[in-house]
């Protein structure tokens, strides 16, 4: 797998006055400075169908190319965000994400402190062959002051070099997982050597007890190195099915190896409501009997009834004595923690939005925020349907 920049022009955008004519500033914006504007071009090895889920996973992919950790806390279904860059300290009001799947995703940020007053990216994706992807990146920044101007003039130079090295890695890390196709009890035993379950007696002691138990000792050893190194992305709701999937293994047999972990004080065990628009979390319970019978989503704009189906999700969660994990908010968040919903947009009042979506046959719901009833649109062509959507 190999990056190019800009080696076949992209059909979709041209250059970055295409671009601006096509996605233009709001007054509202330009009004306190004139924006700064960064389009790039990357030309990627890869089938766009692969690279989706990696790239919408923005949280990660911050943390590959050395964003500053940021902070986030959910208030009247907003979600609202901080952290220090070049020792600034930044504040704002995160924007909703919009994505249509495999084909592009925004968002934009609000600022209340910090170099900017306001933020907007973009991704563009082009499928130019069966494994080829043309991905366009876009930063419009509106500057606060003389200052903000000069700082972030330097840091999308140096944001773009960080990019290149970012999708770099992003395309190593895919061939390497599909290469690494081993079952679960043939991973590499210099892991069983390396992993510090022998420095750690907490750990050396929950082994022993999860043995006794029955529990195989090398299934042992890779979830205790799982939950040590895998990234806390994927660590604050540990889901079993999912995890099984990924490892190939019975349900039955990594179920057990968990259950017996709580009781050893390895994972702590939780009743989580789910939103059944967003699939985000409401309320996070330790004793099932405290389940409400109702329960809302601010961000949805809805209430529902916590007894129906698939509304309730049984959780795993590293013990805090093991490894720290920073709760993580899913209904305002970005596209990966949304990854049953294929098609976001706003549609402002008396606008329409046609786009022709790229879906696999099956079964999809069509819904609008705030709304319990829902429509089914049901895709048996290979070809993606042509949606016509308007906000009356």
């Amino acid at each position: 797998m190999s990056i190019e920049v800009n080696k076949i022009k992209s059909s979709k955008i041209s250059d970055l006055t295409d671009f601006l004519n096509r996605y233009p500033w709001s007054q509202e914006w330009t009004q306190f400075e004139k924006p700064i504007d960064s389009l790039w071009e990357f030309e990627l090895d890869i089938k766009v169908e692969t690279l989706w889920p990696w790239l919408i996973d923005t949280s990660s992919f911050n943390k590959r190319i050395g964003i500053p950790e940021m902070k986030f806390v959910e208030k009247e279904g907003k979600l609202f965000g901080r952290s220090k860059n070049a020792g600034i300290l930044m504040e704002w009001e995160e924007i909703p994400w919009e994505w249509e799947y495999c084909k592009e995703l925004n968002n934009a940020r609000i600022y209340k402190k910090g170099l900017a007053r306001y933020v907007r990216s973009r991704y563009i994706l082009e499928k130019l062959s069966e494994n080829k992807t043309k991905l366009i990146v876009y930063f419009g920044w509106i500057p606060k002051g003389f200052l903000g101007k000069l700082i972030l003039l330097f840091e999308m130079k140096r944001l773009y070099q960080n990019y290149r090295k970012g999708l770099s890695g992003v395309l190593e890390d895919i061939n390497a997982r599909k290469k690494d196709e081993s079952p679960i009890f043939n991973f590499n035993k210099n892991l069983k050597e390396a992993a510090p379950i022998s420095e750690n007696l907490k750990l050396k002691q929950i082994k022993t007890n999860l043995i006794r138990e029955g529990i195989d000792p090398d299934l042992i050893d890779r979830v205790i190195h799982y939950i040590l190194f895998e990234d806390e992305n994927e660590l604050y709701r540990i889901r079993i099915k999912k995890l099984t999937f990924e490892w190939k293994l019975p349900l039955e047999t990594l179920l057990a190896l968990f259950l017996h972990g709580c009781k050893q004080g390895l994972f702590i065990l939780s009743w989580d409501v789910i939103c059944p628009h967003c699939r985000g979390v409401r309320s996070e319970l330790f004793n099932l009997g405290d389940v409400p019978l109702k329960d809302s989503c601010d961000v949805c704009g809805i209430d529902f009834e916590s007894t129906k189906l698939n509304t309730i999700e049984v959780t795993f969660h590293i013990h805090p004595s093991i490894r720290k994990i920073q709760k993580r908010y899913f209904c305002a968040a970005e596209p990966a923690t949304k990854a049953h919903i294929w098609f976001q947009r706003t549609v402002q009042p008396g606008k329409e939005y046609v786009t022709n979506l790229f879906l696999n046959e099956g079964i999809f719901r069509l819904r609008v925020a705030g709304k319990k009833r829902y429509n089914l649109l049901h895709q048996t062509i290979s070809v993606g349907p042509q949606i016509n959507w308007k906000k009356s």
